[in-house]
């Protein structure tokens, strides 16, 4: 029995498909608590009612130890978690940059053009376009990158806390990441 070229390109992109979707929590499966030493932003009613960025010193079976800025420890009762969430490092604005770069170039060009070819003497054609396009728009894209990547903010992951039947706070949710490993 001959297999098809059609056959063989399906199971080509499904086995492909299968290689890039990794899932890292299984669905049932509750996510591990933040480790030592994990950056982390807390809200803990009353205790710490607006968020308040510390380190995890540790764990209790009932509460949470975080070591706050000023050197202090804190154990906040697992109860009184209202939000927590884990930083995932930092990263740059380099795309946003570009965007405003872009469509600041793009006014700029379409406000040349709207003067440049309202004149019924000059000919606009698609290669003035273009070099209008590439001398206008081109450079601010490029200088809303390099601003972009020079500004650096950092990315927080929410944790799911769930109420169970026993009174304690537990872990819970789902994360699923997709990868490309090359």
């Amino acid at each position: 029995m001959a297999i098809s070229p059609r056959t063989l390109y399906m199971a080509g992109v499904i086995a492909a498909a299968c290689a890039l979707l990794q899932p890292h929590n299984l669905l049932g499966q509750v996510p591990d608590r933040p480790a030592s030493g994990s950056r982390v932003r807390v809200v803990a009613t009353p205790m710490l009612p607006t968020p308040t960025t510390a380190t995890v010193a540790g764990w209790r079976a009932d509460s949470l130890l975080l070591d706050i800025a000023g050197g202090a420890e804190l154990a906040v009762p697992l109860t009184a978690l209202t939000r927590l969430e884990i930083s995932r490092g930092h990263k740059s604005k380099v795309v946003t940059g570009a965007v405003v770069g872009l469509l600041v170039g793009t006014a700029a060009t379409a406000a040349f053009l709207a003067g440049f070819c309202s004149d019924s003497d000059t000919l606009c054609e698609s290669d003035e376009v273009f070099r209008a396009f590439a001398i206008l728009a081109l450079p601010p894209t490029a200088i809303g990158a390099v601003i972009g990547l020079a500004i650096r903010v950092e990315r927080w992951e929410s944790l799911a806390l769930a109420q169970p039947a026993a009174g304690g706070m537990t872990l819970t949710g789902l994360r699923i990441r997709v990868a490309l490993d090359l």
